[in-house]
C-alpha cells in the first residue's frame, strides 16, 4: 500500500520544463494520487478485469492498468535523468571550488608581490 506520498514522489520525478508536454504513465499516476488519497500499486494477472474492477468499486476506488514494461521504462528513464542531474550538479559544485581556489592563489600572490 501507498499514501499520499507516493504521488509526491511520482510527481517529483516530473520537474522538467517539459512537464506539460510529457504524456506519460507516471504522469497520470502522479495526477491522480493526491496526498488525501491512497493508493495500491500492483502488478498483477487477470484472467479477467471484472474482478478487481468489482471489488475497487465496492470500496469507492478507481482502477488504472497500465502495462507494467511501461512504468518500467519510464522509472529507469526518470532514475536515469535524476542520476544525470546530479553528476551534472557535482561538476558545477568542483568548478566553483576550483575557481574559489584560483581567486585565493590569485589573492596571495597580489599581496606577496606588494
Amino acid at each position: 500500500m501507498l499514501g499520499g506520498t507516493y504521488g509526491m514522489l511520482v510527481g517529483s520525478l516530473f520537474d522538467i520544463d517539459d512537464v506539460e508536454t510529457t504524456d506519460s504513465v507516471l504522469r497520470e499516476i502522479s495526477n491522480q494520487v493526491h496526498a488525501t488519497r491512497t493508493a495500491v500499486l500492483a502488478q498483477v494477472t487477470e484472467q479477467s478485469p471484472e474482478v478487481i474492477d468489482a471489488a475497487m468499486e465496492r470500496l469507492g476506488g478507481d482502477v488504472m492498468r497500465r502495462p507494467v514494461v511501461e512504468v518500467e521504462q519510464e522509472i529507469a528513464a526518470a532514475q536515469e535523468a535524476q542520476r544525470k542531474a546530479e553528476r551534472e550538479a557535482r561538476k558545477e559544485a568542483a568548478h566553483a571550488k576550483v575557481e574559489e581556489l584560483k581567486s585565493r592563489l590569485h589573492r596571495a600572490e597580489a599581496l606577496a608581490a606588494a
